[in-house]
This record gives structure tokens, sequence and C-alpha cells, in this order.
């Protein structure tokens, strides 16, 4: 092998090597994009459930208390 071919194999090394290092550091951008994407997804998400339980609970209750009263008239009409 010739010096020059030497250096050409060198030189060939040396930008595949480059090249390596800029996909890693584009793949790990966009990481850490996506990881952002995911913690704010995550973090919504939790808002939304929090809020669909206290709906729930206040539902609930509201359902309790009309079954309630809805007894309390049927019974009422069984006396009267």
């Amino acid at each position: 092998m010739t010096s020059e071919e030497v250096e050409r194999a060198i030189e060939f090394l040396l930008q595949s090597a480059a090249e390596a290092n800029q996909r890693i550091e584009s793949l790990a951008k966009t990481h850490v994009e996506f990881t952002g994407f995911v913690r704010a997804h995550i973090e919504a998400q939790g808002e939304i459930n929090r809020s669909l339980r206290e709906t729930v609970r206040a539902l609930t209750i509201s359902q309790a208390r009309t079954d309630e009263r809805l007894g309390e008239l049927e019974s009422g009409n069984g006396q009267g």
C-alpha cells in the first residue's frame, strides 16, 4: 500500500467517524426533544386524570343524593 493510499484510507476513516459522530449528536438531540415531549404529555395526562377523578367524585355524590331523594319520594308515594 502506498503512502497516498494510506492517506486516502485515513481520510476516509476520519470522514466516516465524523459523519457517525454527527449522526449520534442528531440522535441525542432528537432523544432529548422526544423525552421533553413525553414528559409534557405525561404531566398533561396527569392533570386530565385528576380532573376526571374530581368530576367522577362529584357525580357520585350527586347521584347518591338523587337516589336518596328518589327513595324518599317513592316512600312518600307509598304512604299517601
